[in-house]
């Protein structure tokens, strides 16, 4: 699955209307194409917060409801849930509006006490408790929204409390799992991602140590007002259970259920992200502590089975529970994701260990604060305990993929409120903008663990309306996180092999080695290729794929000039001292033909350059000169990443070295002698453009002869026999054929594509070459591949080919688009031409 970054927010977000007068220029400028389309939106609730209906159907009561009902005063407004948002009633309502807003997503709670009323099975069953949740997800489904279903959000049945205090026992393990496999059993056909709990944290600090929340125990000492409680013991005992109950509900699940539902479970985990208060080694340490006390508490038993070292060495008296051996193996791996519910950020300063008034917000030795020198960490929201600071979610998601091994992290929950102050209030500008501020912080990976930008960096974000979509590489396909999953993917449906690029950028920052190597970069493609070859997946390599490093291009042009070649010879030499051990298959550069024509010619590639008739709004360039020397300087990169490997590592590595050339195949317009030496012609300047040089060292002749004014380069003697042969195979990408009519040579406003004397068709007497596929330049014709294998069979001595890319896109037109049809007759088309010119 590809979701494995979802942002869940709390509260459904009003849109921005322009009313108010601030000024935006700081809020990030995102857009819904920021994201993948596998990214999910979507909106989250509790149910006790919005079912109502607390009394009704047969439900039985929750601790929330004795807490609320008999303790007005302690609920800021004194509501309860006897009605609240009355979803019980109203969720056709509230599934229409998540529709009609566009959310993916949908996550709600379900209230153990309404399908279990006494808690346990034994107290029985409540069938219309049943009912409710089917007619809900059943609604979603029909509307299109993915239900997101949290098994425990703060709400267990008072009978449970009242028979051996809820989670303060341990027989809540086994009440738990009970009904959490009811919920499996019952609504695990149609619910494909579980959460067991939500925020264990919070209901042992707020529900425990406060005493704010239900059931509302804490020390005398902590407030007079409590039903009864420790803060020092209680709060760990109730940790351990919901551990316990989680571990056990994923036991039962991927036992008897997830086998045939396929779906996935995981927990909620909330944190605040805790800063040093400052420099010094204690507060260091001191916020080392605080996130073994908040986030580890949690993630280092489902990670290790044991809690963190932190822990062990600071809560005395024995008041930290051990988990046995079947527990700790009980626990650890139990999640399929972790979601994270992230709101604020705060300060962790060292503070001497308490001797008295012990609680485990004492067991740490820190003072948590949100402000240093007087100056707040962020903005207040409308909650006093609030403060708004973005780059929290993003250190906090950082610290998690890193320490615990890059587990899928879903957002479960994040946002923010605000106090209702009329208009501005409203204008919602407050909360617009933390979302904008917080997703920002989680849009991907692009520019961490020290890539450097690349030339299409800077093109699709300066120039986000040459992109179709406006889409950029900073989240993409998120790849870079979950190539687990893709590699999961590729051995699931079957291949042998997997073609991928390398991001010179991501290995090489400034591009050259004396601008430093990133060892985050080579840790990432070794853990990809490790991985694939696990899979029995064989990796093949292309080390250029249009994304030179935008340093280059600041410093000399990138392959505009001719030190490309050396630094593309030494950023292939480290790929192969890197990986060749494991790399069999590699491309040197991956369609230089399409770089010489859309990123020097036509300009809409990066980097974006053409002559100014061309293109008014190109970044320079002149299409008369600069394509060929670009071509130039790719064959000569070529030739020279070839001859170190060919000197340094064939012998030792016993790999095969290529490049992987793109070009249409080209039909006579006519049965003219004239139109044949024009298809012959753009033959030559595209496929035989770069593979007579291959062959013999040499341009095609036809393009010696048509290019004028000196404009085409000439290789040295030593040039000539370094490309000469450097190659084991040839890569062929080949997509669409047209017509070649010949023409008059242009006088005027001369480039490449005028030298020819050519005009390229897709249609001949008013009949297109073949039907059209999504996009306008590609007009099936299956015949091209075949005629084009045995053009190169024959010309060029029939070297080892592969077809490194053929395919076809179409547009989204729902069912018709869901069945494939067109992809499918393509591949089988094409796929019998390819048969038909081998043999």
């Amino acid at each position: 699955m590809r979701s494995k970054c979802l942002c869940l927010v709390l509260l459904i977000t009003s849109v921005y209307t322009g009313v108010s007068g601030k000024n935006h220029s700081s809020r990030p400028k995102l857009r819904r194409n920021d994201f993948p389309q596998e990214f999910i939106f979507g909106s989250a609730t509790s149910a006790y917060q919005c079912e109502g209906a607390a009394h009704e159907d047969g439900r039985g009561p929750s601790i929330w409801d004795t807490y609320s009902e008999n303790f007005p005063e302690k609920i800021l407004d004194g509501s309860n849930g006897s009605i609240a948002d009355d979803s019980y009633n109203l969720y056709k309502e509230d599934v229409n509006m998540l529709h009609h807003i566009g959310f993916d997503a949908y996550r709600f709670s379900i209230s153990w006490s309404r399908i279990l009323p006494r808690g346990d099975i034994k107290g029985g069953i409540n069938q219309a408790g049943i009912d409710y949740y089917n007619k809900l997800i059943n609604q979603l489904l029909l509307k299109g929204v993915k239900p997101y279903v949290t098994l425990y959000h703060f709400d267990q049945p008072q009978a449970l409390e009242d028979a051996y205090g809820g989670f303060l026992g341990a027989e809540i393990v086994n009440d738990f799992r009970d009904y959490a496999e009811l919920c499996f059993r019952e609504f695990g056909d149609r619910v494909k991602h579980w959460m067991t709990i939500n925020e264990p944290l919070s209901i042992v600090y707020q529900g425990y140590v406060h005493g704010v929340m239900a059931p509302g125990r804490c020390s005398n000492f902590t407030k007079p007002d409590c039903t009864g409680g420790n803060g020092a013991t209680e709060p760990y005992i109730v940790g351990h259970n919901l551990l316990l109950a989680h571990g056990a509900a994923v036991k039962v699940y991927r036992e008897k259920y997830q086998a045939n539902q396929r779906g996935e479970i995981g927990i909620a985990l909330n944190t605040e992200w805790h800063y040093p208060y400052s420099e010094s080694n204690a507060d260091q340490l001191a916020a080392a502590r605080m996130t073994a006390f908040t986030f580890d508490y949690f993630m280092e038993p489902l990670v290790s089975g044991k809690y963190p070292t932190e822990m062990v060495n600071h809560v005395k008296d024995g008041r930290l529970p051990t988990f046995t051996p079947e527990e700790s193996a009980m626990i650890k791996g139990s999640y399929d994701f972790i979601g994270i519910n992230y709101y604020a950020s705060s300060y962790a300063k060292d503070a001497p260990c308490a001797t008295e008034n012990i609680t485990i917000e004492a067991d740490p030795c820190v003072s948590v604060v949100g402000e240093r020198n007087g100056v707040p960490l962020g903005p207040k929201a409308g909650s006093d305990w609030l403060l708004i600071y973005p780059k929290g979610i993003r250190d906090l998601l950082l610290y998690a993929k890193l320490k615990f091994n890059n587990p899928v992290l879903y957002i479960t929950e994040n946002g923010v409120d605000e106090v209702n102050i009329g208009e501005i209030f409203l204008n919602d500008d407050l909360r617009i903008d933390y979302y904008a501020h917080h997703l920002k912080m989680c849009e991907g990976a692009a520019h961490e663990d020290g890539r450097g930008p690349s030339i299409w960096d800077t093109y699709a974000e300066n120039f986000p309306e040459k992109i179709l979509d406006g889409s950029n590489g900073h989240l993409a396909d998120d790849s870079y996180n979950l190539y687990m999953e893709d590699v999961n993917l590729l051995h699931q449906i079957g291949f042998d092999a997997y073609r991928f690029s390398i991001s010179w950028s991501r290995i090489l920052p400034l591009g050259d080695l004396k601008g430093g190597i990133n060892q985050a970069g080579i840790d990432y493609y070794n853990n990809l290729i490790n991985q694939l070859l696990l899979k029995g997946v064989k990796p093949y390599v292309t080390l250029f794929h249009w994304d030179q490093p935008q340093a280059l291009e600041d410093a000399y042009g990138g392959f505009l000039g001719a030190d490309i070649v050396n630094d593309f010879q030494d950023y292939a030499e480290l790929c192969f001292r890197e990986f060749g051990d494991r790399v069999k298959h590699w491309i040197t550069i991956n369609e230089p033909l399409t770089v010489v024509q859309h990123g020097y010619l036509t300009g809409i590639k990066a980097p974006g350059r053409c002559s100014n008739f061309t293109r008014p709004d190109c970044t320079g360039g002149d299409g008369a000169i600069e394509p060929y020397i670009v071509g130039h300087n790719f064959l000569l990169a070529h030739g020279a990443a070839v001859k170190v490997y060919r000197e340094k590592y064939l012998a030792t590595q016993k790999g095969e070295i290529g490049i992987a050339l793109y070009t249409e195949w080209h039909y006579p317009y006519s049965e003219s002698h004239a139109d044949r030496l024009a298809a012959a012609r753009t033959t030559a300047f595209s496929l035989d453009y770069f593979m007579e040089p291959l062959v013999n060292g040499k341009y095609p002749t036809e393009m010696v002869n048509h290019v004028k004014d000196g404009r085409l380069p000439t290789f040295t003697q030593e040039e000539s026999s370094m490309l000469k042969g450097s190659y084991d195979f040839i890569g062929i990408n080949y997509y669409t054929s047209s017509y070649a009519k010949d023409v008059p040579c242009a006088t005027e406003n001369i480039t490449m594509a005028t030298d020819p004397c050519v005009s390229v068709v897709v249609e001949r007497n008013g009949v297109p070459i073949g039907p059209k596929a999504g996009s306008d330049w590609l007009l099936i014709y299956p015949k091209g591949i075949r005629d084009l294998l045995l053009y190169v069979k024959f010309k060029f001595n029939n070297p080892v080919l592969y077809i490194t890319e053929n395919g076809v896109d179409e547009a989204s037109i729902g069912e018709i688009f869901l069945n494939d049809d067109l992809r499918i007759d393509y591949y089988a088309h094409h796929l019998k031409m390819v048969t038909d010119a081998i043999s």
